[in-house]
């Protein structure tokens, strides 16, 4: 079990695998939840200065508590002088509530301490990226709510930490082959993966003939470098054609791990790392730039070795013609011996002393041999490099250049998509004041016609005050005839109709009655029954209606 403040594993053996989901059965490929809990020890106060807490015996008391179950790791995430805070993780998530109501609310005793610990424990909080988190992140990219390319969207996962040796294909490699040489095969990764939706695009680093080129890194540097234990992990970007079989994926290893069972039935589980793709590596930009530097890792290695291709048929030529030379002065220096007839020991000295020469001849002519290969090698390595740096600066220049047309290119649509929008906007204003005229014409037709209105009903209402005030001089005229002398009313009589006929109808005429000669007449007169008065007041009533009609025609 580890116990150290390092991370966490990324592999471990597995003792049950009855919470695991199947994956990828004919690879032996699951997935397991994760049983992550935190453990908070509350420290009283320290009275006595210098005083230390032992580590393992803590670890002890919490192993103790949990019995029968066992912790995968255990390691501390935080200390302070108010407490320890330590992250844990067990095999099963349906043991998880037992080991909380064992491990929460309770105190443990330490030697160290007179008091007793109090402690608690909590399910550790996962950190995993959720559906906001890769929106708001591909939100600022949004140009207009247009649809992203492939890359600069929500649709590459990227996964670390994946075992090589599980992801491998095992036709290739034997029992005996050295772990460290084995390597993941992209056929079965996308096989893996495929099962959430289509793929469009999988890369895998670690499998790219020029991945060491560029990083310069072996395979245990990369290790060490990653907090890899015990297996050589990779990291793989895998790109879907359609939102949802992302989302599948995201969704599906929320909360897990791998699990990995071989054909001896043995059990491991790995703590992989998933996320969305944060650096766009499967975008066509990125792709081009990767391919331009592999392009350029491939033209440096064909300099190199033409370069050493060179080097040895110089020094095979220069040591095909340093032994021609030797072998011509050995058969020039025997023909002038014998020629001179010498005995055997001035031979044998004249011998040595062209040896000696012919030697010292040699060394010279290889130090200046060397010189000369030396001054080569610098300028050829010069040449090189500054090559290399014109074809830098070349692509430099050229990505520039593309980076200007580009930016020239969006300023243009840009600007182009502001004159629509001005244009629109134009538009719309124009609209806006023709239906702003057309309610303000609509406005004053209304208000003519209602003025026109308001006129007819005043000079209607003036008609009916002037027929009423008409209708009060005639009263006042009949009241004024009924207070004259006795000998003028009986001559002028005159009778007025009811009130209620004069007010529906101001246009009927009193009815005067002239006086006779008699007095038996003025009584006959003044006798006539109502029902005559009514009769006259109806015949004139329907004469004025008549009138009435004839105008209105």
């Amino acid at each position: 079990m580890n116990t150290s403040m390092q991370p966490p594993p990324v592999q471990a053996e597995c003792h049950d695998t009855s919470e695991k989901i199947e994956l990828y059965e004919n690879y032996g490929i699951y997935i397991k939840p994760i049983a992550r809990l935190n453990i908070t020890i509350q420290l009283p106060p320290n009275k006595n200065p210098g005083q230390t807490i032992s580590f393992p015996e803590i670890v002890d008391k919490l192993k103790q508590l949990i019995l029968p179950e066992e912790f995968i790791y255990l390691r501390v995430i935080k200390s302070s002088l108010e407490f320890i805070r330590l992250e844990g993780e067990v095999e099963n998530k349906s043991s998880f509530k037992i080991l909380l109501s064992k491990l929460d609310n309770v105190t443990i005793k330490l030697s160290s301490y007179i008091d007793v610990l109090k402690v608690r424990a909590a399910e550790a909080k996962i950190v995993y990226p959720n559906r906001h988190d890769w929106d708001s992140f591909f939100k600022d990219s949004m140009v207009n709510n247009e649809e992203l390319k492939p890359g600069e969207r929500a649709d590459t996962i990227h996964l670390t930490d994946l075992p090589c040796k599980w992801f491998a294909d095992k036709k290739n490699y034997s029992q005996n082959t050295d772990v460290m040489l084995i390597k993941p095969n992209e056929h079965i990764l996308r096989e893996v993966f495929s099962i959430f939706g289509e793929i469009r695009l999988i890369d895998v680093p670690i499998l790219n003939n020029c991945f060491t080129q560029l990083r310069r890194q072996s395979a245990i540097e990369v290790i060490a470098s990653t907090g890899m234990l015990n297996l050589p992990t990779f990291e793989a970007y895998i790109q879907y054609k359609d939102y949802i079989g992302f989302v599948k994926a995201m969704d599906t290893f929320r909360g897990m791990k791998l699990l990995y069972i071989d054909e001896q039935k043995n059990a491991f589980t790995a703590n992989f790392r998933i996320d969305f793709d944060r650096t766009k590596h499967l975008s066509d930009r990125e792709i081009k730039k990767r391919e331009i530097d592999k392009l350029k890792a491939i033209e440096i290695e064909k300099i190199r070795n033409a370069t050493i291709e060179r080097e040895k048929e110089k020094e095979n030529k220069q040591k095909e013609i340093t032994s021609y030379k030797a072998m011509l002065d050995d058969s020039i220096e025997d023909d002038d011996d014998k020629k001179a007839g010498m005995d055997e020991k001035s031979k044998e000295q004249r011998r040595r002393e062209r040896e000696e020469a012919r030697r010292q001849k040699r060394l010279a002519k290889k130090q200046h041999e060397e010189e000369r290969k030396l001054e080569q090698k610098i300028a050829f390595e010069e040449r090189k490099i500054l090559i290399a740096q014109r074809k830098l600066e070349s692509m430099r220049l050229l990505e520039e250049l593309f980076n200007r047309v580009k930016d020239n290119v969006e300023q243009e649509e840009n600007e182009k998509k502001q004159k629509e929008i001005e244009h629109e906007l134009q538009k719309r204003q124009a609209e806006e004041a023709d239906l702003e005229m057309a309610k303000k014409l609509k406005m004053e037709i209304e208000e003519a016609e209602l003025k026109e209105k308001i006129a007819k009903n005043l000079e209607k209402r003036k008609e009916d005050d002037e027929e009423i005030e008409h209708f009060e001089l005639r009263k006042d005229t009949v009241i004024q005839s009924d207070i004259k002398s006795p000998k003028q009313a009986s001559q002028d009589a005159v009778v007025l109709p009811p009130r209620a006929v004069l007010l529906s109808n101001p246009k009927v005429q009193p009815i005067q009655v002239k006086p006779t000669l008699y007095d038996d007449e003025i009584n006959h007169n003044e006798n006539r029954s109502d029902g005559e008065i009514e009769n006259v007041i109806e015949s004139q009533n329907t004469s004025a209606s008549t009138n009435t009609d004839s105008a209105s025609n």
